[in-house]
């Protein structure tokens, strides 16, 4: 799995002395940080693996940001501490969702969408100019401006 933080990148922020002092008591510590990076990246990958390549995401520095103080948070509540990074996790957790919808901006090629998209085109008279309609029931997706036909429920019967 590409993970995008290091235990080193965690560390830098954390502290050597806090990093140490909340995986004192764990068996295998290499383990744990594996871990700790798979859990951190999995979340950044909830919300922005469907836009971006794991590759483009793990090189860049924005991601590998957001995904350290992700990570630094769930240390911090391992030993009952969450205040510690809870601020810079809403944080983080706000950016993603606002990557997510295009509100922010990371400077990365996006993946393709090549969904098939189905609709049920429709020629209505009662329009003049544009008589062509798409029916929104039946369509998996509207493209923007696209005319729609409003029709009323249970017109059918």
């Amino acid at each position: 799995m590409i993970t995008y933080t290091t235990q080193e990148e965690i560390v830098d922020i954390f502290s050597t002395e806090g990093s140490d002092l909340h995986v004192d008591d764990i068996l295998d510590p290499p383990e744990f940080w594996v871990k700790l990076c798979e859990r951190a990246t999995s979340r950044v990958n909830q919300y922005l693996l469907g836009l971006f390549s794991a590759e483009n995401l793990s090189s860049h520095v924005r991601v590998r940001e957001i995904t350290t103080y992700i990570a630094c948070y769930i240390l911090s509540i391992r030993r009952g501490n969450p205040a510690l990074y809870r601020g810079e996790y809403e944080d983080a957790l706000n950016d993603l969702e606002q990557i997510k919808t295009g509100n922010l901006y990371l400077d990365l090629p996006r993946r393709q969408s090549h969904r098939v998209v189905m609709q049920n085109p429709i020629i209505d008279n009662r329009f003049v100019r544009n008589p062509n309609r798409v029916e929104p029931l039946s369509a998996t997706n509207l493209i923007g401006g696209q005319a729609i036909l409003h029709t009323v429920p249970f017109g059918w019967l």
